[in-house]
């Protein structure tokens, strides 16, 4: 065969004898398989493994909606806020104390959901910080009301109407709120702001008096931001004896501590009443004042002022008023008045304090008249001066800076000190000055506090008559002032809006009783068209000898020189009562 058919066939053969021999390895005999390394075995085929899956969030189940209809929770500190009703690490946010209430849209346990801006947050009920309640619709009519002004105690919203679910208008704190209707003690009409609307009242937060009394605190106790035990706690009361309560709401007492009102609950006899007394006509505290009058221009003659200071309207000589405040309330007579003053408009005051020493003006009036009064009494008494205060206001479209107000009281006290040392009037001392404004914001107090201080700091006294039912009355001593005579305006009760249901003259009395003040004795010239002042004028007289009411010192608002028709006997205005009316003022002498 040729070459290279000899190749294929040995090629073949070797392939063929290949294939033999491992037949026979694999069927255990032949020399070659001997020779060859066993194949490796293949491993087991292993069962296959399933993958883990990744975890998926448990979805908690919904919670289930709940009725909200007439909820509200208060915020009476600041509240962490929550994703969901837990208390975790990560919180949503905060929400600070508020006197609006929120309202809730879902609750679970203590739990509340409330829209909080683009979120729905969580909070939880907690003394001191959320408080909850559901206010139900009224039903029924409402009736009248038995007084037309209640004290609230406690921040509550008033509604458009008697619903809950209606829009809130405003959201008072602790006042004096005129009632125009109530049903029963839980739904009030008010009026807030010049608006009427609703007020609902669980917890018996409002009250027809306010409360003031003396007191004794026979132990510590602890103290709250409103009486209410779910309000947040402000501390404890460390000096027990006797102090001011300047509210009360059944067991619960507003008291002073610090510079800041609070209030501690009492129910198990820990605060007991004490008998309150007035002070005298004539003390250091009230420097020696006596009775005062007001003197406003244009100056009265010296004759008829003296008068005025000395009095035999009993058959002996005696001193009837020792202290004269000088208002100048007229604005045809110096072109401005100290109830509402410009601040920006300081020359005028400049003007006025060098125009009163001038001759012929009020400081030489009222030193011939004290002169001729030490002359018939025979002694050197002075009279005693307060000089009235503007109230400062700023009617430019500036911030309203306590700042600049304040500044212009010190300027005022100042160039007035500064005069009278100058001058030095005889027969006349200077006591201090007179808060003309009749009440006391409580965005005013600062002002009054620190113009207090300017007074002291000068060596002198400040002195204010509060309206019946005017703001922080009752608080006068907290605020600096030394001195205060508290007006009933019963005589003028017919020309106003009367009282309804409130012993005006008890009040005030009570309240300057109380509070360690004095009184106002009111009338005016209308004696002679209305002879139902007369009577008006006559309650002052009765309620008051009944209280005690004229031993403390005494202002008198006579309507500028009423008193000089009282003097006169031939007027039969005052035949009636004209005995009364002087043994009134000169009984304590």
């Amino acid at each position: 065969m040729g070459r290279k058919k000899e190749k294929k066939f040995v090629k073949a053969l070797a392939c063929t004898l290949c294939v033999l021999t491992l037949g026979e390895a694999g069927a255990g005999s032949g020399v070659l398989a001997a020779e060859k390394t066993p194949p490796v075995a293949k491993p087991a085929a292993q069962p296959a493994t399933a993958q883990p899956k990744e975890q998926q969030p448990e979805v908690p189940a919904p919670l289930p909606q709940m009725d909200m209809t007439g909820y509200e929770l208060f915020f009476l500190g600041n509240a962490f806020t929550y994703n969901t009703p837990e208390e975790t690490e990560e919180k949503a946010g905060f929400i600070s104390a508020q006197s609006m209430p929120l309202k809730p849209i879902n609750k679970s346990g203590d739990w509340y959901q409330i829209q909080y801006g683009p979120k729905q947050v969580w909070v939880k009920q907690a003394p001191g910080t959320v408080y909850v309640r559901q206010v139900p619709k009224m039903t029924g009519d409402a009736i009248p009301s038995s007084q037309n002004y209640m004290y609230l105690h406690h921040p509550l919203p008033v509604y458009k109407e008697a619903d809950p679910e209606s829009e809130k208008i405003a959201a008072p704190a602790s006042q004096r709120l005129e009632v125009l209707a109530q049903q029963g003690t839980t739904w009030y009409k008010v009026k807030v702001n010049g608006r009427e609307g609703w007020l609902y009242d669980d917890g018996g937060y409002m009250t027809k008096e306010l409360g003031v009394k003396r007191i004794n605190i026979q132990q510590a106790l602890p103290l709250y931001q409103y009486p209410n035990p779910s309000s947040r706690n402000t501390g404890t009361w460390q000096k027990p004896g006797e102090t001011v309560a300047y509210a009360r709401m059944g067991d619960w007492y507003q008291v002073e501590q610090n510079g800041g009102f609070h209030w501690l609950y009492a129910p198990n006899g820990e605060v007991q009443p004490v008998y309150a007394r007035f002070t005298d006509k004539k003390t250091v505290e009230n420097g020696e004042l006596g009775n005062a009058l007001f003197m406003t221009p244009p100056p009265t003659r010296v004759e008829t002022l003296t008068k005025r200071l000395v009095t035999d309207v009993r058959g002996q000589k005696e001193r009837m008023f020792e202290t004269v405040i000088m208002v100048p309330l007229a604005m045809v007579e110096r072109g401005f008045s100290m109830m509402e003053y410009e601040v920006g408009n300081s020359p005028s005051l400049t003007g006025y304090l060098d125009d009163i020493f001038k001759p012929g003006d009020s400081i030489e009036t009222l030193t011939k008249a004290s002169l001729a009064a030490q002359q018939q009494m025979g002694d050197k008494q002075p009279i005693n001066i307060i000089l009235a205060l503007p109230y400062p206001v700023e009617k430019k479209k500036v911030p309203f800076l306590n700042d600049n107000r304040v500044e212009l009281q010190r300027q005022y006290i100042e160039k007035a000190v500064a005069n009278w040392e100058k001058a030095k009037p005889e027969g006349l001392r200077l006591a201090g000055f007179y808060w003309t404004q009749e009440s006391i914001p409580d965005n005013n107090k600062d002002v009054v506090k620190q113009v207090a201080d300017l007074i002291h700091k000068k060596g002198y006294k400040m002195y204010w008559a509060p309206y019946l039912g005017a703001t922080n009355a009752e608080k006068w001593k907290t605020l600096g002032i030394d001195f205060a005579w508290f007006q009933p305006n019963y005589y003028f009760a017919d020309g106003r809006k009367k009282f309804r249901g409130v012993d005006m003259l008890g009040q005030a009395y009570t309240l300057a009783r109380e509070t360690g003040g004095g009184t106002m004795l009111e009338w005016d010239w209308s004696l002679r068209q209305k002879p139902e002042n007369t009577t008006n004028l006559k309650a002052y007289l009765d309620r008051g000898k009944e209280f005690g009411a004229n031993k403390p010192s005494m202002l008198v608002y006579d309507g500028i020189g009423g008193i000089d028709a009282a003097l006169l006997q031939v007027n039969d205005t005052f035949s009636g009562i004209r005995k009364q009316l002087f043994d009134y003022l000169l009984e304590y002498k």
